[in-house]
Protein backbone atom coordinates (compact mmCIF):
# COMPACT_ATOMS: atom_id res chain seq x y z
CA UNK A 1 0.00 0.00 0.00
CA UNK A 2 2.71 2.80 1.05
CA UNK A 3 4.73 2.21 -2.11
CA UNK A 4 1.57 2.78 -4.28
CA UNK A 5 0.97 5.91 -2.19
CA UNK A 6 4.14 7.73 -2.27
CA UNK A 7 3.32 9.65 -5.55
CA UNK A 8 -0.44 9.66 -5.32
CA UNK A 9 -1.46 13.87 -4.82
CA UNK A 10 -5.04 14.31 -3.39
CA UNK A 11 -7.39 17.02 -3.07
CA UNK A 12 -9.02 17.41 0.29
CA UNK A 13 -12.42 19.25 -0.02
CA UNK A 14 -14.80 20.49 3.30
CA UNK A 15 -15.67 23.95 4.36
CA UNK A 16 -14.80 23.27 7.60
CA UNK A 17 -11.09 24.16 7.48
CA UNK A 18 -10.49 22.00 10.50
CA UNK A 19 -11.67 18.80 9.31
CA UNK A 20 -10.03 19.34 5.93
CA UNK A 21 -6.26 20.02 7.55
CA UNK A 22 -7.06 16.87 9.81
CA UNK A 23 -8.16 14.25 7.03
CA UNK A 24 -5.36 16.04 5.00
CA UNK A 25 -2.63 14.86 7.68
CA UNK A 26 -4.21 11.66 7.81
CA UNK A 27 -3.68 11.49 3.74
CA UNK A 28 0.04 12.84 4.14
CA UNK A 29 0.74 10.27 6.96
CA UNK A 30 -0.77 7.57 4.24
CA UNK A 31 1.97 8.90 1.60
CA UNK A 32 -0.25 11.00 -0.17
CA UNK A 33 0.38 15.06 -1.62
CA UNK A 34 -2.57 17.20 -0.60
CA UNK A 35 -4.25 20.55 -1.97
CA UNK A 36 -6.98 21.69 0.86
CA UNK A 37 -10.01 23.72 -0.55
CA UNK A 38 -12.11 24.74 1.95
CA UNK A 39 -14.97 26.04 -1.02
CA UNK A 40 -16.97 23.52 -3.10
CA UNK A 41 -17.35 25.90 -5.99
CA UNK A 42 -13.67 25.24 -6.42
CA UNK A 43 -13.28 21.86 -6.18
CA UNK A 44 -13.97 21.60 -9.98
CA UNK A 45 -11.84 23.71 -11.42
CA UNK A 46 -9.04 22.53 -9.02
CA UNK A 47 -9.46 19.37 -9.95
CA UNK A 48 -9.55 19.47 -13.60
CA UNK A 49 -6.59 21.91 -13.75
CA UNK A 50 -4.22 19.86 -11.51
CA UNK A 51 -2.89 16.21 -12.24
CA UNK A 52 -4.49 14.62 -9.62
CA UNK A 53 -5.05 11.15 -8.85
CA UNK A 54 -8.06 11.43 -6.28
CA UNK A 55 -10.47 13.70 -4.21
CA UNK A 56 -11.91 13.36 -0.97
CA UNK A 57 -15.38 15.74 -0.93
CA UNK A 58 -17.51 16.65 1.92
CA UNK A 59 -20.91 15.69 1.29
CA UNK A 60 -22.63 18.66 3.31
CA UNK A 61 -21.14 21.81 2.18
CA UNK A 62 -23.15 25.54 1.72
CA UNK A 63 -23.08 26.37 -1.67
CA UNK A 64 -22.87 23.11 -3.37
CA UNK A 65 -23.36 19.97 -1.66
CA UNK A 66 -21.10 16.70 -2.70
CA UNK A 67 -23.30 15.18 -5.01
CA UNK A 68 -23.82 18.56 -6.62
CA UNK A 69 -20.04 18.74 -6.98
CA UNK A 70 -19.56 15.81 -8.07
CA UNK A 71 -22.36 15.56 -11.10
CA UNK A 72 -20.71 18.79 -11.96
CA UNK A 73 -17.07 17.19 -11.94
CA UNK A 74 -18.47 13.95 -14.16
CA UNK A 75 -20.29 16.97 -16.34
CA UNK A 76 -17.22 18.75 -17.07
CA UNK A 77 -15.04 15.47 -17.60
CA UNK A 78 -17.65 14.47 -20.36
CA UNK A 79 -17.29 18.10 -22.30
CA UNK A 80 -13.51 17.68 -21.89
CA UNK A 81 -13.55 14.09 -22.62
CA UNK A 82 -11.34 13.10 -18.90
CA UNK A 83 -10.95 9.88 -17.65
CA UNK A 84 -13.05 10.02 -14.11
CA UNK A 85 -11.11 11.37 -11.18
CA UNK A 86 -12.11 8.89 -8.20
CA UNK A 87 -14.02 10.49 -5.39
CA UNK A 88 -13.97 9.52 -1.82
CA UNK A 89 -17.06 10.52 0.24
CA UNK A 90 -16.60 11.92 3.37
CA UNK A 91 -19.50 12.66 5.86
CA UNK A 92 -21.30 12.45 9.49
CA UNK A 93 -24.16 10.19 7.46
CA UNK A 94 -23.41 6.71 7.84
CA UNK A 95 -26.73 4.69 7.89
CA UNK A 96 -26.38 1.66 4.81
CA UNK A 97 -28.70 3.76 2.98
CA UNK A 98 -26.06 6.25 2.82
CA UNK A 99 -22.97 4.44 2.08
CA UNK A 100 -25.48 2.35 -0.76
CA UNK A 101 -26.13 6.13 -2.33
CA UNK A 102 -23.07 7.39 -2.46
CA UNK A 103 -21.16 4.49 -4.36
CA UNK A 104 -24.42 4.62 -6.60
CA UNK A 105 -23.81 7.91 -7.42
CA UNK A 106 -20.30 7.10 -8.35
CA UNK A 107 -18.63 7.77 -5.16
CA UNK A 108 -15.49 5.38 -5.22
CA UNK A 109 -15.63 5.14 -1.63
CA UNK A 110 -17.46 6.15 1.68
CA UNK A 111 -15.84 7.25 4.66
CA UNK A 112 -17.42 8.10 8.03
CA UNK A 113 -16.78 11.14 10.37
CA UNK A 114 -14.36 11.36 12.52
CA UNK A 115 -12.34 9.35 9.55
CA UNK A 116 -9.93 5.97 11.13
CA UNK A 117 -6.63 5.70 9.17
CA UNK A 118 -7.93 2.08 9.07
CA UNK A 119 -10.93 3.12 7.11
CA UNK A 120 -9.18 5.62 5.18
CA UNK A 121 -6.59 3.35 3.85
CA UNK A 122 -9.14 1.18 2.31
CA UNK A 123 -10.56 3.91 0.96
CA UNK A 124 -7.11 4.93 -0.84
CA UNK A 125 -7.06 1.13 -2.27
CA UNK A 126 -10.02 1.58 -3.62
CA UNK A 127 -10.06 4.41 -5.37
CA UNK A 128 -6.46 4.07 -6.32
CA UNK A 129 -8.07 0.75 -8.14
CA UNK A 130 -10.01 2.70 -10.09
CA UNK A 131 -7.31 5.09 -10.69
CA UNK A 132 -4.77 2.22 -12.45
CA UNK A 133 -3.75 2.55 -16.16
CA UNK A 134 -6.02 -0.36 -16.46
CA UNK A 135 -9.16 1.86 -15.62
CA UNK A 136 -7.78 5.47 -17.24
CA UNK A 137 -9.60 4.55 -20.61
CA UNK A 138 -12.58 7.03 -20.35
CA UNK A 139 -14.38 4.23 -22.97
CA UNK A 140 -15.30 0.65 -22.39
CA UNK A 141 -12.67 -1.97 -24.02
CA UNK A 142 -16.04 -3.28 -25.51
CA UNK A 143 -16.47 -0.59 -27.61
CA UNK A 144 -15.88 -2.61 -30.95
CA UNK A 145 -18.71 -4.84 -29.54
CA UNK A 146 -20.72 -2.33 -28.12
CA UNK A 147 -20.76 -0.39 -31.12
CA UNK A 148 -21.65 -3.33 -33.36
CA UNK A 149 -24.65 -4.53 -31.04
CA UNK A 150 -25.90 -0.97 -31.35
CA UNK A 151 -25.49 -1.00 -35.05
CA UNK A 152 -27.73 -4.44 -35.24
CA UNK A 153 -30.49 -2.91 -32.57
CA UNK A 154 -30.82 0.33 -34.52
CA UNK A 155 -30.39 -1.56 -37.89
CA UNK A 156 -34.33 -1.64 -37.53
CA UNK A 157 -35.35 1.94 -37.73
CA UNK A 158 -36.10 3.48 -40.52
CA UNK A 159 -34.24 6.59 -40.36
CA UNK A 160 -31.10 7.76 -38.81
CA UNK A 161 -33.22 9.93 -36.37
CA UNK A 162 -35.13 6.49 -35.37
CA UNK A 163 -31.64 4.77 -34.90
CA UNK A 164 -30.47 7.72 -32.58
CA UNK A 165 -33.56 7.37 -30.77
CA UNK A 166 -33.05 3.48 -29.95
CA UNK A 167 -29.26 4.20 -29.09
CA UNK A 168 -30.06 7.54 -26.79
CA UNK A 169 -32.76 5.33 -24.86
CA UNK A 170 -30.16 2.53 -24.12
CA UNK A 171 -27.84 5.26 -22.68
CA UNK A 172 -30.59 6.90 -20.70
CA UNK A 173 -31.34 3.62 -19.20
CA UNK A 174 -27.96 2.87 -18.06
CA UNK A 175 -27.34 5.93 -16.91
CA UNK A 176 -30.68 6.45 -15.14
CA UNK A 177 -31.93 2.70 -14.13
CA UNK A 178 -28.46 0.96 -13.80
CA UNK A 179 -27.68 3.58 -11.28
CA UNK A 180 -30.80 2.89 -9.07
CA UNK A 181 -30.55 -1.05 -9.43
CA UNK A 182 -26.87 -0.60 -7.65
CA UNK A 183 -28.08 1.10 -4.85
CA UNK A 184 -31.22 -1.41 -3.96
CA UNK A 185 -28.50 -4.24 -4.30
CA UNK A 186 -26.24 -2.82 -2.07
CA UNK A 187 -29.10 -2.06 0.82
CA UNK A 188 -30.78 -5.71 0.16
CA UNK A 189 -27.19 -6.80 0.83
CA UNK A 190 -26.39 -4.99 3.79
CA UNK A 191 -29.93 -6.50 4.62
CA UNK A 192 -28.79 -10.11 4.62
CA UNK A 193 -31.50 -10.09 1.42
CA UNK A 194 -28.79 -11.76 -0.48
CA UNK A 195 -31.21 -13.58 -2.96
CA UNK A 196 -32.82 -9.95 -3.77
CA UNK A 197 -29.44 -8.93 -3.95
CA UNK A 198 -28.62 -11.16 -6.68
CA UNK A 199 -31.60 -10.35 -8.83
CA UNK A 200 -31.09 -6.33 -9.06
CA UNK A 201 -27.15 -7.20 -9.89
CA UNK A 202 -28.92 -9.73 -12.92
CA UNK A 203 -31.02 -7.20 -14.06
CA UNK A 204 -27.94 -4.74 -14.73
CA UNK A 205 -26.33 -7.80 -16.15
CA UNK A 206 -28.65 -8.17 -18.46
CA UNK A 207 -28.32 -4.24 -19.53
CA UNK A 208 -25.05 -5.55 -19.98
CA UNK A 209 -25.74 -8.22 -22.05
CA UNK A 210 -27.90 -6.23 -24.28
CA UNK A 211 -25.54 -3.95 -25.41
CA UNK A 212 -22.86 -6.38 -25.73
CA UNK A 213 -21.02 -5.18 -22.89
CA UNK A 214 -18.58 -7.96 -21.88
CA UNK A 215 -16.79 -5.76 -19.26
CA UNK A 216 -19.66 -4.45 -17.39
CA UNK A 217 -21.22 -8.29 -17.44
CA UNK A 218 -18.05 -9.48 -15.66
CA UNK A 219 -18.29 -6.82 -12.89
CA UNK A 220 -21.56 -8.20 -12.40
CA UNK A 221 -20.78 -11.43 -11.72
CA UNK A 222 -17.81 -10.51 -9.45
CA UNK A 223 -20.08 -9.02 -7.56
CA UNK A 224 -22.31 -11.51 -6.67
CA UNK A 225 -19.50 -14.02 -6.15
CA UNK A 226 -18.32 -10.87 -3.42
CA UNK A 227 -21.26 -11.51 -1.57
CA UNK A 228 -19.73 -14.72 0.17
CA UNK A 229 -16.75 -12.35 1.29
CA UNK A 230 -18.45 -10.14 3.07
CA UNK A 231 -20.27 -6.60 2.29
CA UNK A 232 -17.15 -4.77 2.30
CA UNK A 233 -16.08 -6.33 -0.34
CA UNK A 234 -19.20 -6.62 -1.87
CA UNK A 235 -19.24 -2.39 -1.82
CA UNK A 236 -15.56 -2.38 -3.45
CA UNK A 237 -16.83 -4.38 -6.64
CA UNK A 238 -19.73 -2.06 -6.30
CA UNK A 239 -17.78 0.52 -7.02
CA UNK A 240 -15.88 -1.13 -9.84
CA UNK A 241 -19.16 -2.25 -11.52
CA UNK A 242 -20.14 1.82 -11.25
CA UNK A 243 -17.04 2.66 -12.74
CA UNK A 244 -17.93 0.55 -15.75
CA UNK A 245 -20.96 1.72 -16.42
CA UNK A 246 -19.69 5.28 -16.59
CA UNK A 247 -17.01 3.67 -19.18
CA UNK A 248 -20.39 2.08 -21.23
CA UNK A 249 -22.67 5.18 -21.39
CA UNK A 250 -19.33 7.65 -21.92
CA UNK A 251 -19.16 4.84 -24.76
CA UNK A 252 -22.85 4.88 -26.01
CA UNK A 253 -22.63 8.39 -26.56
CA UNK A 254 -19.19 9.65 -27.58
CA UNK A 255 -18.39 6.44 -29.47
CA UNK A 256 -21.79 5.31 -30.91
CA UNK A 257 -23.98 8.12 -31.04
CA UNK A 258 -21.58 9.88 -32.81
CA UNK A 259 -21.18 7.79 -35.75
Amino acid sequence: MENSLRVTRAIVVDDDRGSALALSKLLVHAGCTVNVCTHSEEAVPLALDLDVDLMTLDLSMPGLDGYQVLRLLRSYEHTRRLSSLPVIAVTGKTTHQDRAATIASGFAAHLAKPVLLGSLHLALHIALSLREDLHRNRYSGDLLAIRQRAQDIAACGDSRDQRLVVVGGLSLAFEQRGPHLLEQALIAAHDGQWAQSKDYIDQIRLLAQTIAAIRLSGHCVAMVASLQLGYRAFEHEAASLRAEMDRVVFTLRERVLAD
